[in-house]
């Protein structure tokens, strides 16, 4: 894959340097930034589960308080501009101004070269596994294969090992994040398009990867993906397969594919998105390293008018046990909830969640379920 990125990145270069000037082209003119983003307020009452908290017998334990208010923000700053040769050239940088989740400043900062070849991300950004992903519908306030949604249902320390544990089970191939990578996109041919992804090393440093030696640590993230758009009679058909492979230290390495379809029929909208991640060191299997993960997720959307949509969603996850016995850590997700357009890029949000932790250990700390009733209020500008 990298010697396909290397002249992918080649050829877009050349291009950029002696692409034949239109004789129709305009003067290319100065990039100029401009200003984007969104705040998102949420607020929710939450229930976990009562022997999963503290007690008279088990002070020990953490106990939780029913409400919460927490906000999301970023900044975007974005610009273009098409040089004479025809090939467009554009920067992002996204600012984190108080994801509590996020301790980076900075989100994602990448510079994009496009044209008939497609299309180049260098920089800070998300895999092609991301961009051209297909999920499944979710409507309300925050998304099953987010990790938002266990800000409201605490996931027990105990319950996930591996890659696992930095998304509580998603849809989504984790890996590589917003580290640094060169991303190729190609031009749509009859609905199809490829990504490919090349990440030199998550550690994100302008170093040279360390990937060898007693104290080599640096993983390498390749990334596959083929995405399909398309009709089907009067419907609309996205569709999607992604192959992800890690490559680090023997606990850091692990491979994966994901796939996901929807489809829209008049004012319904229906998906469904399933991964599968395996060790690719045999030694992991049964341990406390292992990635070994399913995950499926199913969503339905209806829209009852321009302003409103209604849905209904669930996730399942399944990994086996770190003591190599026959049972699994499993969580499941439901979802109800709503949106309102209130004004132009103003939506308002309604949504009720009952998820399920349970554990390979029957201890009390260990499992955990419990419901939300989330309401949240996102402006984009």
């Amino acid at each position: 894959m990298k010697k396909v990125l290397y002249s992918t990145t080649f050829l877009a270069a050349a291009s950029l340097a002696f692409g034949a000037q239109d004789a129709q082209a305009k003067k290319a003119q100065p990039l100029k930034i401009g200003v984007g983003g969104y705040m998102k307020q949420v607020m929710g009452f939450a229930e976990q589960s009562g022997s999963f908290e503290s007690t008279a017998n088990a002070t020990g334990r953490v106990g939780y308080d029913s409400f919460n208010v927490w906000q999301d923000s970023e900044i975007y700053f974005r610009g273009s501009t098409k040089l004479d040769n025809g090939v467009g050239v554009s920067v992002t940088v996204q600012l984190e101004t108080d994801d509590p989740n996020d301790g980076a400043s900075i989100d994602e900062s990448y510079m994009t070269l496009s044209g008939g070849f497609g299309s180049i991300d260098v920089g800070g950004t998300k895999k092609a596994s991301v961009k051209l992903g297909v999920w499944s519908p979710v409507t309300g306030t925050i998304g099953l294969a987010n990790p938002d949604s266990n800000n409201f249902i605490v996931v027990p320390t105990a319950f996930l090992t591996g890659a696992a544990a930095s998304s509580a089970f998603s849809t989504a191939l984790a890996g590589a994040s917003d580290a640094v990578k060169i991303n190729y996109l190609s031009p749509s041919v009859n609905g199809l398009r490829l990504g490919l992804t090349y990440t030199p090393s998550t550690d994100n440093a302008s170093t040279m990867p360390e990937t060898g030696g007693n104290s080599g640590d640096a993983s390498q993230v390749y990334d596959a993906t083929l995405r399909y758009s398309g009709k089907m009679g009067a419907s609309n058909i996205n569709a999607v397969f992604s192959y992800v492979e890690t490559h680090g230290t023997a606990n850091n390495s692990w491979s994966g594919w994901r796939t996901g379809i929807n489809a829209t029929f008049g004012n319904i909208t229906v998906g469904a998105a399933m991964k599968q991640v395996t060790d690719i060191d045999s030694g992991k299997g049964g341990t406390a390293n292992s990635d070994e993960e399913e995950v499926f997720d199913v969503g339905l959307r209806y829209k009852v008018d321009a302003k409103t949509n209604v849905g209904i969603a669930f996730l399942h996850g399944e990994q086996p046990l770190a003591s190599g016995t026959t049972g699994e850590d499993e969580g499941d997700k439901w979802s109800i909830g709503a949106t309102y357009a209130v004004g132009p890029g103003v939506t308002l949000s309604g949504q009720v969640l009952y998820v399920d932790w349970t554990n390979e250990s029957t201890a009390d700390a260990d499992n955990n379920n419990g419901w939300a009733a989330i309401g949240g209020l996102q402006v984009n500008f």
